[in-house]
């Protein structure tokens, strides 16, 4: 009975290993370089038309949990006129801050005035912690204009 059970557990375990090995051929492959994982997230929102001749602007505030370099592509920018015809060329001021006490700060010279684009309008180091987006009106704007932003880091 015993000689039977090791046969068996030799049938059952080294037999297909065996032919497993014979079936296979070897094929050597050289390690290839780490990739770059990044994360990208698009922001959407509404600068408000201009209060009294005063440029409005909004800010988008995010946890970034490693210090990175942050590129940010304005997308577009529609601006809805008071009637009702729509400019998409809309410039506006982008740029990258942190925040204190709820309070967006841009960081010195991480702003820059543009219209939409296929490729980042600026790319700059953040620290990590509470970090934010501020997109401000540059043109005393008429009407409201809707944006979408793309953050990559």
């Amino acid at each position: 009975m015993i000689r039977r059970l090791s046969s068996f557990v030799l049938a059952l375990v080294v037999l297909p290993a065996l032919f497993a090995s014979i079936g296979c051929g070897s094929t050597t492959s050289s390690p290839t370089s780490p990739t770059t994982v990044s994360n990208s997230y698009a922001l959407l929102g509404k600068v408000p038309a201009a209060v009294s001749g005063v440029p409005q602007s909004f800010a988008h505030i995010f946890l970034l949990p490693a210090g990175a370099t942050m590129s940010l592509t304005l997308t577009s920018a529609t601006e809805v006129m008071l009637d009702g015809s729509v400019v998409s060329t809309v410039p506006l001021g982008v740029g990258l801050g942190t925040v204190t006490n709820g309070v967006c700060t841009v960081l010195p010279g991480a702003f820059v005035n543009t219209a939409s684009a296929t490729s980042p309008q600026m790319a700059w180091p953040m620290p990590a912690g509470t970090d934010c987006v501020l997109v401000s009106d540059v043109t005393v704007q008429e009407g409201a204009v809707s944006y979408a932003i793309t953050l990559t880091y």
